[in-house]
């Protein structure tokens, strides 16, 4: 969510002819369109009087009418042409040489006006001149920003905004223009990589110019302060963003301050509306890059629940639909994370309905939201503009977040899978579609939308990669993370190797390895050489000040399996980067609140019950985490938790160690579908195949539960008893040739490889 742009609130009369500005202002608020040849009264009879336009304002209208032309032009040419329609190229072709006609042409008008307005006497030095180099400058940011061609403009653009600031500084009746020219320069200074410290010193130079803000103060005072302390968050993000090549950042901590100014402003004034964009603002922020920490977020989207999550009408109709389900996606994510499934279920439930209710075609083209606020009977500026996600932005990712929430790979069709994959369908439509479906106000938002939604796509991916993983359809799963990749390395091709995206695809790949284990020991060798890979690239964004964000947590994970895979293999696969020692230290090192993620929380459990010496204190751990992750209602956490648990349970209470081995079980044989994954013995053609499901997590649990039975000598005594070794050894045997099987799928695919 970012803040809108700031523009005087009214044209204020010229000064006197004695200052040299212009004696036809009342004509530069005249509406084009009301000019006509004809009035609607006229007759044949009648001649009708005409008044002569002066030259400058028949400019500013050309220019005016030619940019609308071309903005029109900006949904046609913010999708690819077909590459097999020679016509589709030749209508991209036409349409972008008439983007560049229109655009050139509204320059060159305007580049006249301001020859003619500084050479004419009844011009100079007033608003006709102002005017025309502010939107000469303006155009043309608008114009190149995102081209890579800032450059070529910006000494044009720089002169242009000084001789403006100049005139608006002549005279107290064009004051206000001082403000949106000294911020239309500021985001020149952006677009051409001015220091950090250029902007920051400029914003507070002119909050120093503004009188200090109160309840009383003047709508439009009010509106530059708000201007001003949120501007910083249109900077990009040092160390997350993939635009490396500017030096023009700002923290994600930084803009979280700026938006709790605006916060702070907003509760003195009493403008409980923007106050309330701002709490949104900074929320969202905190999720994104503090996912060790969730008490400040939580706080926030708690205490806006009755303002924005209610199911009344009464309490949420004066906020447009984008801003609650904007609001509601946070918040069920947020719960997500904090392991509230259930409530997060019910939240984003609504929140479906709320998406599918019938849309506006206004919903459809909007991405900006017009927030009132308090007047005081000032009514020249009543109003501030924040972007928010449109509706169709908002849908896809709806799916993203449904697919994440509901992430179980048990079943015959898993809830995420299918959302997974409808987000896959709509993300490749809006990629290859030839219309445009959502707001495009500039080349550069273009750019933006298709690497937000080629980002989405790649998220998708990597959610089906770990379905995949976990239902042991390892061919699918490494399919979705080569087009993970490829759509990365397509919309990235500068920065997609140092990207946070990068960093998951290796990881998920790791975990192919891990799950399948094939290949005589290659797999636990390529998946320990991935994780350290991670590792690796996790510290180097330390040591370059990209620390924060999901790789932390990623680095983290990592290091847990990492872990994981040394324990069951003491003797290493491969030479040794990070000691298990460093790896239990740094998983150790700090023990989380009640306000850390669910994930958080259960990995330090997870490695607590791994590494603490007594019995009795991994059981409290493993405990902790099987009841973690029976909130989190996460079934892929509860099996390998029930395994553990069991595993310690065996040397002191094998009742419950058994119950906890056949829980494990059937969660195990569920992971995956039964036509896939299960194996009819040869000699009983007529008996009912054995589901599998996770073949090397089943056989495990069978054979400890097989153990288990054995040791019991009073079960071999009754036919019963009997009955239920036979059928625990035919589980284990099915096991094991489902592992054969996947054993030579992946020799044969290795095989492939090779001879491709």
């Amino acid at each position: 969510m970012e803040n809108g742009s700031y523009r005087p609130s009214n044209d204020h009369p010229s000064p006197t002819k004695k200052r040299k500005l212009d004696s036809h202002s009342a004509l530069l608020d005249i509406d084009a369109a009301a000019h006509s040849a004809f009035s609607a009264h006229a007759t044949a009879q009648t001649p009708v009087q005409l008044s002569n336009l002066p030259a400058p304002v028949a400019l500013f209208a050309l220019a005016t009418s030619l940019r609308a032309s071309a903005a029109s032009l900006l949904p046609h040419l913010s999708k690819r042409p077909s590459s097999s329609s020679a016509s589709s190229q030749a209508r991209y072709t036409a349409t972008w040489s008439a983007y560049v006609h229109y655009t050139t042409s509204a320059i060159v008008l305007l580049r006249a006006a301001v020859t003619l307005t500084a050479g004419a006497s009844e011009w100079s030095g007033g608003r006709v001149e102002l005017r025309a180099n502010a939107m000469l400058a303006e155009t043309l940011v608008d114009t190149y920003e995102g081209s890579g061609n800032e450059k070529q403009v910006a000494s044009e653009a720089e002169k242009a905004i000084t001789r403006a600031l100049a005139i608006s500084e002549s005279h107290p009746s064009l004051k206000p223009f001082t403000l949106p020219l000294t911020l239309l320069h500021l985001r020149l200074a952006i677009l051409t990589g001015k220091p950090s410290k250029y902007i920051r010193t400029n914003l507070r130079r002119l909050l120093s110019t503004l009188p200090a803000l109160s309840p009383t103060s003047p709508a439009s005072t009010a509106a530059a302060h708000y201007a001003l302390q949120s501007f910083v968050v249109n900077l990009p993000t040092a160390g997350i963003d993939a635009v490396v090549s500017t030096n023009t950042t700002a923290t994600w901590q930084e803009k979280v301050q700026a938006w709790q100014s605006v916060q702070e402003l907003a509760t003195q004034r009493g403008d409980n509306s923007i106050r309330v964009l701002a709490l949104l603002a900074e929320a969202q922020l905190l999720l994104v890059h503090s996912p060790s920490d969730y008490s400040r977020a939580g706080s926030i989207l708690s205490s806006l629940f009755s303002t924005l999550g209610g199911d009344s009408d009464s309490s949420t109709e004066q906020w447009p639909r984008t801003v609650k389900v904007l609001y509601r996606l946070l918040y069920c994510l947020w719960k997500s994370q904090m392991g509230e499934a259930k409530e997060a279920k019910e939240v984003l439930k609504s929140t479906h309905k709320l998406l599918d209710a019938q849309v506006e075609q206004a919903e459809m083209e909007s991405d900006a939201v017009q927030t009132a606020f308090s007047t005081n009977g000032d009514e020249s500026a009543s109003s501030m503009a924040f972007r928010i996600p449109p509706h169709p932005t908002l849908y896809t990712f709806a799916f993203l977040a449904s697919a994440a929430i509901h992430l179980d790979p048990l079943g015959k069709s898993p809830r995420s899978g299918l959302f997974a994959e409808e987000g896959v369908r709509i993300a490749q439509s809006k990629l290859g579609a030839r219309e445009a479906t959502q707001p495009v106000t500039s080349l550069a938002f273009a750019s933006q939308s298709l690497h937000a939604v080629a980002s989405l796509q790649v998220h998708f991916h990597l959610l089906l990669a770990s379905l995949g993983t976990m239902r042991s359809s390892y061919t699918a799963a490494e399919t979705h993370l080569t087009s993970a990749l490829s759509t990365l390395r397509a919309y990235n091709p500068s920065s997609w190797t140092t990207s946070e995206a990068a960093l998951k695809i290796v990881f998920g790949w790791a975990q192919v390895r891990l799950a399948r284990a094939a290949k005589g020991g290659e797999d636990e060798k390529e998946a320990e050489e991935a994780l350290e890979a991670v590792l690796f690239a996790c510290e180097k964004r330390r040591k370059e000040g990209k620390e924060g964000g999901i790789a932390e947590h990623l680095k983290t994970v990592a290091m847990l399996s990492l872990l994981l895979l040394r324990l069951s293999n003491p003797t290493p696969s491969a030479p040794v980067t990070t000691p298990t020692d460093t790896l239990i230290r740094a998983l150790t090192a700090s023990e989380p609140s009640s306000t850390s993620s669910a994930q958080s929380r259960l990995i330090h459990s997870l490695t607590q019950a791994l590494t603490v010496p007594s019995i009795t204190a991994s059981k409290a751990a493993l405990s902790a985490a099987l009841a973690l992750a029976n909130q989190m209602q996460a079934n892929h956490v509860r099996v390998g938790v029930l395994a553990l648990l069991a595993n310690v349970f065996l040397w002191t209470r094998e009742g419950e160690a058994q119950k906890m081995l056949i829980s494990a079980l059937k969660l195990a044989q569920s992971m995956g579908s039964a036509t896939n994954r299960s194996y009819t013995f040869p000699d009983a053609p007529g008996s009912p195949p054995v589901v599998v499901g996770n073949a090397r997590l089943g056989l495990w649990l069978g054979e400890r539960l097989l153990e288990s039975y054995r040791s019991d000598s009073s079960l071999q005594k009754t036919d019963e008893g009997r009955q239920k070794l036979v059928a625990q050894e035919r589980v284990n045997e099915a096991c094991r040739k489902m592992l054969e099987r996947d054993e030579a799928a992946a020799a044969q695919e290795r095989v492939v490889k090779m001879e491709a």
